[in-house]
């Protein structure tokens, strides 16, 4: 086998891998896994934390409960990390979306008239588009695109 042969075997080849590796799908799932906790730290007897306490029962004045309901509802840094996340989730889908093949439809429609006195009006009374057939003064023009 010739060296040019070879060379060329060897550049077909990489260029095919290259072609099908590419070939692979955007992971779009950026939800993250909860992690089980190990049943030697759940059942666990004897030993009272707060963690396994509500925090709703563990605060007893309703006034504070209220206070911290609407600091939590009003939190604008959440909200702002909240309405991130949204977009980047969006970003990804968009990228995602533009590796997928596209199909589009196009239609359209129009007269043109030539002026008599015009030089395509003039060029186009004197022109033949077929035998015996000069260009029309009115000329459709359809366009059916896929």
């Amino acid at each position: 086998m010739s060296m040019k042969r070879r060379i060329y075997y060897t550049l077909t080849i990489s260029f095919l891998l290259v072609t099908l590796s590419g070939c692979t799908s955007l992971n779009t799932d950026l939800s993250i896994q909860e992690k089980k906790l190990p049943e030697s730290f759940r059942n666990q007897t004897g030993t009272a934390t707060i963690a396994n306490l509500n925090w709703r029962h563990y605060f007893k004045d309703t006034h504070l409960l209220k206070l911290l309901d609407t600091a939590i509802r009003n939190n604008i840094d959440l909200k702002t990390a909240l309405q991130r996340i949204e977009i980047s989730r969006s970003s990804v889908k968009l990228a995602n979306g533009a590796l997928l093949p596209q199909v589009s439809l196009n239609v359209g429609g129009g007269v043109q008239k030539f002026g008599l006195f015009t030089m395509d009006g003039a060029g186009n009374a004197s022109t033949e588009i077929a035998p015996g057939q000069i260009v029309p003064e009115n000329y459709t023009d359809i366009y059916l695109g896929l």
